[in-house]
């Protein structure tokens, strides 16, 4: 259990050649950089379906959340974004003082009388700092599923980004949001939320299945346009714990139409 609670900051250490500044315009007074990559949430980075399994037939999104709550599942994620597809280029005030710009996350849901509930632990920098989420999800039947929740429940991951001062980054990023997801049917989904600080205001993504292996996603994260395709491997059966099989998700997207994405997400 110890090695699972260490294991964002692990990977997101490990893949520091890979990582990257702080991008200017995702950055400032009011901008959560830290959580303009990944949400954190159900869907982020891997699909879910209507009953909280993970799956690549299930809606799926990166920084906006999705109205299915996963219960009894959990996920192992590590997304990074580079600068105008430079993996290298550093930004900021003091490139030298940047810390990588990317994200890892530890998820578990779970149920009780037909809620779902999902925590989910994130690294957002190297710097190790880090934010706790939580959403709900109510029993529901038919093809609408509604969910609601915090980001960032202690409130300190940020509402500026590095390199800005107290004055400038003295608000708290704690959000709470409510979303509902619809099922178009043939695996397509489309969500729309409405919250407050980090989300302010309405954010939506749209995610359809292209064939049984990719899936592709738009969203709207009350900012800017993002875009991606998500690629699910398969299971990997010699890692089956307790019958269940591990998948692992890979993803490729733009955050704000030109900031590379890449992430791997693993998911029990």
């Amino acid at each position: 259990m110890r090695l699972l609670a260490v294991l964002p900051a692990i990977l997101l250490l490990g893949s520091a050649p890979l990582a990257y500044g702080q991008q200017r315009d995702l950055s400032g007074k009011d901008q959560y950089p830290q959580f303009r990559v990944l949400s954190g949430l159900p869907g982020g980075g891997f699909g879910v379906l209507p009953n909280g399994q993970p799956s690549i037939n299930g809606a799926a999104a990166l920084a906006t959340p999705i109205g299915y709550s996963m219960g009894g599942h959990g996920a192992i994620g590590l997304f990074n974004t580079a600068t105008n597809l430079n993996p290298f280029q550093f930004d900021g005030k003091d490139a030298t003082e940047q810390h990588s710009n990317g994200t890892a996350e530890i998820m578990a849901g779970g149920s009780y009388a037909g809620f779902r509930g999902t925590v989910s632990y994130m690294v957002l920098s190297t710097a190790l700092d880090g934010a706790f989420n939580v959403q709900v999800s109510p029993p529901l039947q038919g093809r609408l599923g509604v969910a609601f929740g915090v980001q960032d429940v202690g409130g300190s991951g940020g509402a500026a980004g590095q390199g800005f001062s107290l004055a400038e980054d003295d608000r708290s990023s704690r959000s709470y949001f409510a979303v509902g997801t619809y099922d178009l049917g043939k695996h397509a989904y489309a969500s729309l939320g409405v919250g407050d600080r980090r989300f302010r205001g309405a954010f939506g993504n749209v995610s359809a299945l292209i064939n049984s292996r990719l899936r592709g996603i738009v969203e709207y994260d009350a900012y800017n346009f993002n875009l991606g395709v998500l690629y699910n491997t398969g299971p990997w059966r010699g890692l089956s714990e307790k019958g269940r099989d591990i998948e692992s998700n890979l993803f490729v997207g733009l955050v704000r139409g030109k900031y590379a994405t890449l992430g791997l997400t693993l998911t029990l």
